[in-house]
């Protein structure tokens, strides 16, 4: 049931990418009749890498990249100049250095005239113990991406099918619709020991009537 997807640094690496690469991936997503929303992971450290990552996500059509970038902290202006250059937008994402929404706040700053935002990623809150519904309420509108995620529990990143962990994700789900978001939101579940795909299913359908 699924009509778009994020591109992740594992899938297609703006290291090592070439536009052969680039072009396969665009003939397999349209293959599949999928489109690209978002491309994560960690973006390099240097404007120069960065720029690298710019320019790939640009040529699979992407303008949402959500992850980090070590770049930010030593030339954010320059940072800035390569994602309008770019249109893309630089969705800081929650990880386990970020224990608040204070602390992504903090990296967003002044939005560097709306190109930074942040990828909520819920399984992340939870992880921190910290409770995603209300780190949405805090971080709207500085949203541009959602990975919507479970886990088990507080203190690890055990993902799980949405409803048997400890993230309210569909209070969360609500909250962004009667905020009016209209980003993308990816459901995400990355187990180690088994194959998710029925989990994936069963959550899209969820998903579907909870924005209903």
């Amino acid at each position: 049931g699924y009509r778009h997807i994020d591109i992740w640094t594992a899938h297609l690496n703006w290291a090592w990418a070439t536009p052969a690469h680039i072009a396969i991936a665009n003939q397999q997503l349209k293959a599949r009749g999928l489109t690209a929303l978002c491309y994560g992971g960690r973006f390099g450290e240097t404007l120069a890498e960065f720029t690298t990552v710019c320019q790939t996500a640009h040529a699979l059509g992407i303008t949402v990249l959500a992850g980090s970038t070590g770049a930010l902290s030593k030339d954010r202006a320059g940072v800035v100049s390569v994602l309008t250059q770019y249109n893309c937008r630089l969705a800081l994402e929650n990880h386990p250095q970020e224990k608040t929404p204070a602390d992504i706040l903090a990296q967003i700053g002044d939005g560097g005239n709306g190109t930074i935002g942040t990828a909520v990623d819920t399984g992340w809150w939870g992880t921190q113990g910290y409770d995603a519904a209300q780190a949405i309420v805090e971080l709207y509108p500085h949203i541009m991406s959602v990975h919507l995620k479970d886990v088990l529990a507080a203190g690890a990143h055990d993902t799980c099918r949405w409803g048997q962990g400890v993230v309210p994700i569909e209070e969360c789900v609500r909250i962004l619709r009667a905020k009016g978001y209209a980003g993308p939101i990816a459901v995400e579940h990355e187990p180690n020991t088994y194959d998710p795909t029925a989990d994936c299913v069963a959550m899209h359908q969820l998903m579907a009537t909870w924005w209903r």
